[in-house]
């Protein structure tokens, strides 16, 4: 049923995306959703007679996907910016989704190292990190670890409710993914190794974010600045959520 493959396709989704931390809101959010689609299919309105294709996460279907994140969310004053950005994009066959997530996961990775390293360098070599973070947010190095992370770096908390046990999950699938169809990657195995070694000395559920530590102890620099928050809140506006098609051609 839709129900069925909704709570399945939903409880992944939680499972993956929120730090134990946050597991209550998780589920709070997603008892809500599974009872609204219930009650979607029990009277008819479901919108799986329109749709095609699967989308990630359990076999959900596209429209009902759509549906869901771009409109009843907001019916039923669910925070979209909470649960997930209000893009939906239909990846294609089951599992296409998850490669996706791995893939996108590990770059945001590698953006957070040499986010890491620039701002050791820069400090090192006597640059005011204030303007520091502003030059890279304003050029093409920019990215949205830098101009997220970057942030609770400076400010010392570190704290972006991911841990490296996470981190190296997912990092480690990539790296799965690339050997099962033999391409020999370089970085990977490089970003594996560092977040092991992070691991080691600070600890499995230790914030990813600390990992600019390691060169913090080499250097003996303290990488942070006045101004910046201990904790991100997103103030803007929330948007009416939307699909998102591929271009092709």
């Amino acid at each position: 049923s839709v129900a069925t493959a909704a709570e399945n396709t939903l409880k992944l989704f939680f499972k993956n995306r929120f730090d134990r931390g946050a597991d209550v809101r998780a589920k709070t959010i997603l008892n809500r959703i599974v009872a609204l689609l219930m009650r979607e299919e029990r009277n008819g309105r479901c919108c799986c007679s329109l749709c095609h294709g699967v989308i990630s996460y359990g076999g959900f279907y596209r429209q009902v996907w759509v549906f869901l994140f771009t409109r009843r969310l907001r019916q039923l004053q669910i925070s979209t910016k909470f649960a997930t950005p209000p893009r939906v994009l239909h990846t294609g066959e089951l599992g296409t989704g998850s490669m996706l997530k791995v893939m996108t996961n590990y770059l945001a990775t590698a953006n957070l190292l040499t986010v890491c390293e620039a701002l050791v360098v820069s400090k090192a070599a006597g640059m005011d990190l204030a303007t520091t973070y502003e030059a890279i947010k304003i050029s093409s190095g920019t990215s949205f670890a830098h101009e997220t992370e970057s942030q609770v770096i400076l400010n010392g908390s570190r704290s972006v409710d991911f841990t490296m046990d996470l981190v190296l999950k997912d990092i480690g699938l990539f790296q799965d993914i690339a050997e099962r169809y033999d391409v020999p990657l370089e970085l990977s195995p490089k970003l594996i190794e560092i977040f092991k070694d992070g691991q080691a000395r600070y600890g499995a559920r230790a914030q990813s974010d600390e990992i600019i530590r390691r060169l913090e102890e080499a250097t003996g620099l303290d990488i942070r600045a006045p101004g910046f928050p201990a904790v991100l809140i997103d103030d803007e506006p929330e948007e009416p959520g939307y699909e998102v098609i591929a271009k092709r051609g």
